[in-house]
Parts: C-alpha cells; sequence; structure tokens
C-alpha cells in the first residue's frame, strides 16, 4: 500500500492481473526509462502521471456474486482503453473510493488530471480469471472499500 513506500518514494501501481509493457532493446531508452531515472534523481517534476490502460473483461452487468459458473464461463470478452493514474509521489497521494467504489487516486483530497507517460501501456487481462479467482477479488475489492 501506498503508506509502505516510505520517504521520498515514486510508486508504480500494477494489479496481479496486469502487465506493464514499456521495452526497446534498452529499457533506459524508453520514455518510461527516462522517468524512472528522474524519479531515482530526485529530478522529477509533478506527483502524478498517467499510463495508458488496455482492459479486456467480461461483459457483465452487475457484481460476482449475481452470476453463476456456467453463465460466467459464457460471457462475452470486451475491451476498453484509458488512462489511469499509476505512477505518483506516495507522500503526495491517497488512494479512496469513488462513487462507482473504485479506488481512484488523490492529490491532497482532489482529484486532478495526471501528465501522461507516452510508449508505455498497461495490459489488464480480467477475462483470464477463473469463477472462483473472480468472485475472492470481488470480495477482495469490497473488503478493501470497506476500510476506507
Amino acid at each position: 500500500m501506498i503508506e509502505m513506500a516510505g520517504e521520498p518514494a515514486w510508486c508504480l501501481v500494477l494489479d496481479a492481473d496486469e502487465i506493464l509493457i514499456a521495452e526497446r532493446t534498452n529499457p533506459a531508452d524508453t520514455t518510461f526509462g527516462g522517468f524512472l531515472k528522474s524519479a531515482r534523481d530526485e529530478t522529477l517534476a509533478g506527483w502524478s502521471y498517467g499510463i495508458d490502460i488496455v482492459t479486456t473483461a467480461l461483459l457483465f452487468k452487475g457484481h460476482a456474486p449475481d452470476i453463476d459458473e456456467d453463465a460466467y464461463s459464457s460471457l462475452p470478452i470486451v475491451s476498453s482503453r484509458g488512462s489511469q493514474p499509476r505512477f505518483f509521489r506516495a507522500r503526495e497521494a491517497r488512494y479512496a473510493p469513488t462513487g462507482h467504489g473504485a479506488p481512484m487516486l488523490f492529490h491532497k483530497d482532489t482529484r486532478r488530471t495526471t501528465a501522461p507517460i507516452a510508449d508505455t501501456l498497461i495490459i489488464n487481462q480480467r477475462h483470464r480469471k477463473s469463477w472462483d479467482s473472480y468472485q475472492a477479488a470481488y470480495e477482495w475489492e469490497q473488503k478493501l472499500s470497506a476500510k476506507r
């Protein structure tokens, strides 16, 4: 969690079902590699940066407990793309639930836009979970949201 990062710290947030793609022949030559170097040197300006995220998920309206295992295995797969603040200064940020229940990054209790990191992508493959894993992830997210 953010509180574990220590001072001074930049955090990169990835879920267990996500893959970060930011490599070339030499990863240090990527845009993200430059951000990491500047963060280590403490010369990186700003407090948070967004990374494009491509998510593949199952098309389903409702919550995990609302679907049985047979129906889960036959749901169509959809994808979406957007940007989320995933690289940020830990001491200036906090996660909190939004109106939709999903945690979002806030700076001094204000949701703000972040600068993008070009040529970097997170692939989120939610649809590859088993039904049991899908149910467990939902329970974990609910417990996490309840603590905030």
